[in-house]
């Protein structure tokens, strides 16, 4: 037969949800979201392709065996969440229902606010120098190495405030990259990343048929550029211009154990339910992102 307390846990863990679910997750539109079976993961970034060698078969009859150039490696440790939820027995006898409702319902927003503001620290973060990636910089920083093996250094950092020139020169900066063989990278900033502040504007520049701000009849070059609000980006003016498809390969998301609920402890008069989650996040490679810390 079963407990009162596991009578009502589908309950309690529906609560929770529908609190959880009601928080807009970014985390799948920006990051590579992987499964995870260890205790953490291990990931290594790829620089450049000698290109020549695709020559040495046509000019020496020998099919030449390459050896990508590695960037820096980057650990992910997943980490613990958990939180407990009280439940009395009373509260249930005096049909106080709704109040443990709503009371789990902002249990289960926490959660999902957790994973957003932790998913956002990494453009909070991304100019702080206390928070470093593999390379030994921030992840917008104006000398990051090219490679281990290399002095030459790149920015993806700047200090313009969001507007159409500042975007085209943002997405200048990101073409003129080069790899560890110094050939250009193809990046194309397409998509900005800005803080709810900073709605308006990107409208007005991005969807504009001609080149805003003045009374010429100009294109305008950044017409049909995509952008996302975030919520839990705290500064108002920092804005970031992002390559969609390097994202995606190198903000990393893992999940460990995905959200669970369990009763971890129950008598006659109260019962203890546990929320849990375990995760890591952050990035490989910094060369998907051009940020301007304004």
């Amino acid at each position: 037969m079963l407990t009162w307390a596991q009578t009502y846990a589908p309950v309690v863990y529906e609560w929770f949800r529908t609190g959880f679910d009601t928080v807009p997750n970014l985390i799948p539109a920006l990051f590579d979201v992987r499964q995870s079976s260890a205790a953490f993961e291990d990931a290594v970034g790829m620089g450049g392709v000698p290109t020549d060698q695709w020559d040495a078969y046509e000019t020496g009859g020998r099919v030449a065996h390459v050896d990508v150039d590695r960037y820096y490696a980057t650990r992910f440790t997943h980490e613990e969440k958990a939180i407990r939820f009280y439940l009395k027995r009373k509260d249930i006898d005096d049909d106080r229902m709704g109040a443990v409702r709503d009371a789990l319902f902002e249990v289960g927003l926490s959660a999902a606010v957790k994973q957003q503001e932790d998913a956002a620290s990494v453009f909070n973060n991304a100019h702080d120098d206390n928070y470093l990636g593999a390379d030994g910089e921030p992840l917008c920083e104006n000398n990051h190495p090219v490679g281990p093996d290399s002095s030459t250094t790149y920015s993806n950092e700047g200090t313009s405030a969001l507007s159409y020139a500042s975007v085209k020169a943002a997405r200048l900066a990101m073409r003129q990259w080069v790899d560890s063989q110094n050939k250009p990278l193809p990046r194309n900033g397409r998509l900005l990343l800005l803080p709810i502040e900073l709605e308006d504007a990107a409208i007005e520049i991005t969807q504009a048929d001609k080149r805003p701000g003045t009374a010429d009849n100009d294109a305008n070059a950044i017409r049909g550029f995509q952008y996302i609000t975030w919520d839990y980006l705290t500064d108002a003016n920092n804005w970031y211009l992002l390559d969609p498809v390097y994202m995606k390969r190198y903000l990393r998301w893992y999940n460990r154990v995905p959200l669970e609920t369990r009763v971890v402890e129950q008598t006659s008069t109260h019962v203890i339910y546990e929320f849990y989650m375990r995760y890591s996040f952050g990035w490989v490679d910094p060369r998907f992102v051009y940020g301007n810390a304004v």
